[in-house]
């Protein structure tokens, strides 16, 4: 079974403040790999607009149209100590199944469908 691995974009989480952030987090980026970008807001702390408003106010650039309330989906994640599978990465969020154990839900905003032509 593949499984595929997203973590913490590197200049949101600082090694001093891992612990804090594991259960404590409001939003981050979430990267793969082949450089799929995610923005992941906690959605038990943020309404779905509000998610839209830290979007454009934290990373919104040209080149990308702003997002709609359409573009906003939602999921789950969770905290992952010790990678599962064939994760190279130890200590950070991954998506997982709604009602995992540990699990939140989040609003997830796609970079890639907002890049404009």
């Amino acid at each position: 079974m593949l499984i595929k691995c997203w973590y913490i974009y590197p200049n949101i989480l600082e090694q001093n403040v891992k612990e804090e952030i594991m259960s404590k987090f409001d939003f981050m980026n979430f990267t793969d790999v082949s450089g799929n970008i995610d923005f992941v807001v906690h959605a038990k702390k943020f309404s779905k607009r509000e998610a839209i408003d830290l979007f454009i106010e934290n990373l919104f650039s040209e080149g990308y149209r702003k997002p709609t309330l359409e573009d906003v989906r939602e999921r789950a994640v969770r905290y992952y100590r010790v990678a599962p599978g064939s994760c190279n990465y130890d200590g950070f969020y991954s998506y997982c199944k709604s009602g995992e154990k540990g699990s939140c839900p989040v609003w997830v905003i796609e970079f890639e469908p907002l890049r404009v032509d």
